[in-house]
């Protein structure tokens, strides 16, 4: 079974160098601010949602198939409802180009389902209750 830290290991690896990259094309007049603020504000929603949902597979783990199910499952719907709140909620309170920050923050989604799909597929040899 792959460990929570390895995932965190993956995560700040896929994390740091786009970050870098956004503050460093910032400071040299590659972006503009609002779309540098796109960028780091769908990257930490993103962050957010990302580790509800490891905690929520990892939980879902220890619990038997059906229940198993429905913590992936139904995390996976509750963090979609969760995305849509905090999409309209920061397009609402921030002034930022909205086709900048969807397109942003659904790519980060996407980059952090992936790594989501990888550490659900490596999951073996553990043993739930029945």
């Amino acid at each position: 079974m792959i460990s929570s830290r390895k995932i965190i290991k993956i995560y700040l690896w896929m994390s740091i160098p786009v970050l870098v990259a956004a503050i460093v094309s910032y400071r040299l007049g590659w972006v503009g601010a609002e779309l540098h603020s796109s960028i780091i504000t769908a990257h930490l929603l993103n962050s957010v949602l990302f580790f509800m949902g490891h905690w929520l597979n990892r939980k879902g783990m220890q619990k038997s198939d059906k229940l198993f199910l429905i913590f992936v499952f139904g995390g996976q719907v509750a963090r979609m409802l969760l995305a849509l709140g905090l999409i309209i909620l920061t397009l609402n309170l921030l002034n930022m180009s909205q086709k900048n920050f969807i397109l942003v923050f659904f790519l980060f989604y996407f980059l952090f389902l992936s790594l989501e799909i990888y550490y659900l597929s490596k999951i073996k040899n553990f043993i739930r209750p029945k």
